[in-house]
């Protein structure tokens, strides 16, 4: 059987520049892109896929997934290696081939000439694309407006429709409601059963389960592992249950390590070790002397260009607009010294100097739907959404910024520090008072406690699935409009219950049972008593 993708080697490189002028320099001078400067996003990779077959990715965040996403729909070229695909490929990732400026039927009219498809041909599947992505009048807004939920509906809507040979998802499911949801894997598995390959890329270990024939493990930017979907997920979640078992200052080292893992130079030198080239035949220096003085070589002759065109440009520019400017120059140049002059009251102070970290971090709980999720504490683009009741570790806090610092697969990530609650300050109430209010909403407390009390096995004899989110949760009905939350050790994690309100839950939304150790967190918005175990 021909593979429908095959990538033999495919390594991708990058260099890391802290500002655009140290860039210019190591044009120049290329010793500044040794030193840990150059890094692999990708190494070694070889694989095939073959046609009809689903494709799991894992790993924890950083580890290569949007790299080799973007290699196998050809949106970036490996730096080494070769990759051929026989057929079409779509990406269908968040903010991925959609153009800011334009509203959502100029972006689903590029892409689809993109794809080759006639005027006409659009016109017939506008429509249809347009009630696949149902984000209403949104439709005809400049794209730049939407939220990270609306880019992924319209990118899945369109690349949906345009029939690729190969799909590849990039985590753009994460940020969808249920329906949405739910409407996409529709599509994937009537994708499947067409016989379309797909690459499904995902932190949902039961929806790669659950979609994928084989999976791909990346870790550090190599193949970990990649094959049977049992074997490797178990691989996977064995990694992710040692990396959880160590402690802050552990995690910190082996991250730090990881990291060295990735530079060019240290691979290279390793590699050189084990190579035995320290032991190089005579003659290696000589070439290796000559190779510097070629790159050398070629470091002037582009350097003697870029003076000249450099002047070329500056005295052309002097003769048609410089020069009559002068005067009007030199009128604002003595304005703004007197204006230099006036003391300065802008606090200068780094706003990172405003940090204050915890001993240990602190367990807390996301209290409302779309909490957004950064990369930085000064990211002005959400990573994905949080959804209500996840459980998350806090590292510190920086109150100046409004934000607090999260672990999660072992990468720091950001939140604002209005989007949760510490479980530490949750209210004790009475159990009298609790029963007093549940009876009349969802039944008593003894009974919640039972359902929680229940094992795996027994549970999921009573239950059918209804979602996932990228946090590996899965959701569950269960009787009378109740929902189970089971996480990916197959444990009850929390029950979900529909609850008009009461005084109790609006005058107190985060309480405890006194002396007891599972929690109930309410959400006005969505009218649901979330129940959980600390």
């Amino acid at each position: 059987m021909n593979p429908k993708m095959k990538l033999d080697g495919v390594t991708k490189k990058y260099t890391l520049f802290t500002s655009n002028s140290e860039k210019l320099k190591a044009m120049f001078l290329p010793k500044m892109q040794k030193e840990n400067r150059d890094f692999y996003a990708l190494r070694d990779i070889s694989l095939e896929i073959f046609e009809g077959e689903t494709i799991g990715i894992v790993g924890i965040n950083g580890s290569g997934k949007s790299t080799i996403s973007n290699i196998l729909a050809g949106v970036i070229p490996p730096t080494e290696g070769t990759l051929d695909v026989n057929g079409e490929t779509s990406l269908i990732a968040i903010n991925v081939g959609l153009n800011n400026q334009l509203n959502g039927h100029e972006n689903i009219e590029q892409k689809c000439l993109m794809h080759g498809f006639s005027k006409k041909e659009i016109e017939r599947l506008l429509p249809s694309i347009e009630e696949f992505a149902d984000i209403g009048d949104f439709i005809q807004q400049p794209v730049k407006n939407y939220s990270s939920g609306m880019k992924s509906r319209l990118g899945f809507a369109i690349s949906a429709h345009t029939n690729p040979d190969i799909l590849i998802v990039d985590e753009a499911l994460s940020v969808g409601d249920k329906t949405f949801y739910q409407k996409c894997k529709d599509k994937i598995d009537e994708f499947k059963a067409e016989g379309k390959t797909i690459i499904f890329i995902s932190h949902n270990i039961k929806e790669i389960k659950n979609i994928s024939d084989r999976v791909l493990w990346l870790h550090n930017g190599e193949m970990r592992s990649f094959g049977d979907k049992e074997k490797v997920i178990e691989e996977y979640e064995a990694y992710i249950k040692f990396f959880n078992s160590l402690s802050k200052q552990e995690k910190k080292e082996h991250k730090e390590e990881l990291k060295m893992q990735r530079s060019v130079a240290k691979v290279e030198q390793r590699e050189s070790e084990e190579d035995g080239t320290a032991l190089a035949p005579r003659g290696t220096g000589k070439k290796k002397h000559a190779k510097q003085k070629e790159q050398k070589k070629h470091s002037i002759v582009f350097f003697s260009q870029l003076v000249l065109y450099a002047a070329l440009f500056i005295v052309a520019a002097y003769l048609v607009a410089v020069r009559p400017l002068f005067a009007a120059d030199a009128e604002e140049s003595s304005t703004a010294v007197e204006s230099d002059n006036q003391p300065s009251t802008v606090d200068e102070e780094d706003a990172a100097d405003h940090w204050v970290d915890y001993d240990e971090p602190v367990q807390a709980v996301i209290h409302s739907d779309g909490t957004s999720l950064y990369t930085s504490s000064e990211a002005s683009t959400a990573l994905m959404t949080l959804p209500f009741g996840t459980e998350i570790s806090v590292l510190r806090e920086n109150s100046d910024q409004g934000v607090v610092q999260i672990e999660n697969d072992g990468d720091d990530l950001f939140i604002e520090s209005n989007s949760f609650h510490l479980l530490e300050d949750a209210e004790e109430m009475e159990r009298e008072r609790i029963e007093e209010e549940l009876v009349t909403n969802v039944g008593s407390l003894d009974e919640i406690e039972s359902i929680l009390a229940q094992p795996y096995e027994q549970v999921i004899q009573s239950v059918s699935f209804q979602t996932a989110d990228e946090f590996g949760y899965g959701y569950y009905a269960y009787s009378d409009e109740q929902m189970l939350k089971i996480n990916q050790q197959n444990e009850l994690a929390a029950i979900i219950l529909p609850m008009d309100g009461g005084s109790l839950v609006e005058e107190t939304p985060f309480f405890i049972v006194d002396g007891e150790q599972f929690y109930f967190l309410w959400n006005e918005e969505r009218k649901e008593l979330l129940v959980a175990d600390f």
